[in-house]
């Protein structure tokens, strides 16, 4: 659900975004705005924020309980809804973590609580006089630009592979493309001068960090497995020299991934996962900050 343009009702809602029951500025604004943020562990999101609105008749009919405040949050991705009740002067509440993945949208709304026979806001615009209207449960009545937010199930998969894989400047490298050194304890992805300088630039730019796994990370992990599969008679010695090669393929096995048998498309899709879904991430991101541009 996303509430960015005017929606027609067949009665006075107030909302900043147009002018449908509250336009005139001398008899009150059309306030009703949310400000929300978000936080993670491995175990839930939470979200912490507070609704920033001022008119009397909607006050008085919450402290009546008639009208109530919410959040429907919704994740396009994983299909979650969920309706969060609230108090506008300040809120918190917790989402399982694998509830919610990519972007997220939080739409704070006040409804009726109960059926209400003669709804008539004092502040609503002239041009409905002092009509009243009929409201059933559920009904809006007020409702705020929709926020999106951008939640990633980063803190697992993040601290796993920085665990085997550190990417490294290779003076020597000059133009050629990045290479693997899988022969240490920690596999080497090798860059040359411009390519490291161009993931230090991503790497320091909060916005942009998620694409190294989409332009580093996947393509080095599929590699890497790759080089593990042409050494299948030696795959135990490797595990047993190797401490990246004993962390990597345990994360594979854990996730049903043998990589003597599986098919090289289906570990494409099961890498990805793994990782979660670091090219989908990748252009999330980059949309996101096209539309912060415009």
């Amino acid at each position: 659900m996303k509430n960015n343009k005017i929606k027609s009702f067949p009665h006075p809602v107030l909302t900043p975004l147009g002018d449908d029951g509250f336009s005139a500025p001398d008899i009150s604004p059309s306030k009703y705005n949310l400000t929300i943020g978000h936080s993670g562990d491995v175990q839930s999101w939470k979200f912490e924020g507070l609704l920033d609105f001022d008119n009397p008749t909607i006050s008085r009919l919450e402290a009546e309980g008639k009208i109530s405040h919410g959040i429907h949050l919704e994740c396009p991705r994983t299909l979650y809804r969920e309706w969060f009740p609230i108090d506008p002067g300040g809120f918190s509440f917790e989402v399982p973590q694998e509830q919610l993945h990519g972007e997220v949208q939080c739409s704070a709304m006040a409804v009726a609580a109960e059926s209400i026979s003669t709804y008539c806001n004092l502040n609503q615009h002239p041009d409905y006089g002092k009509r009243t209207f009929k409201l059933n449960t559920g009904d809006i009545v007020a409702y705020a630009p929709t926020v999106l937010c951008h939640v990633y199930q980063d803190i697992d998969p993040v601290q796993k592979v920085s665990s085997f894989l550190d990417v490294k400047l290779d003076p020597d490298r000059g133009s050629k493309p990045p290479g693997l050194d899988p022969y240490q304890q920690r596999i080497k992805l090798l860059l040359g001068e411009d390519d490291f300088r161009n993931y230090r630039l991503i790497l320091a730019d909060p916005e942009k960090r998620h694409l190294l796994n989409s332009i580093f990370v996947l393509p080095a992990i599929l590699q890497i497995i790759s080089w593990l599969r042409e050494r299948g008679s030696v795959l135990s010695e490797l595990r047993s020299d190797l401490r990246w090669c004993r962390t990597l393929l345990a994360r594979l096995e854990a996730e049903g991934i043998n990589i003597r048998t599986v098919d090289s498309i289906d570990l494409f899709q099961k890498v990805q996962k793994l990782l979660q879904y670091p090219i989908t991430r990748g252009f999330d991101e980059l949309n996101k900050m096209q539309a912060i541009n415009e």
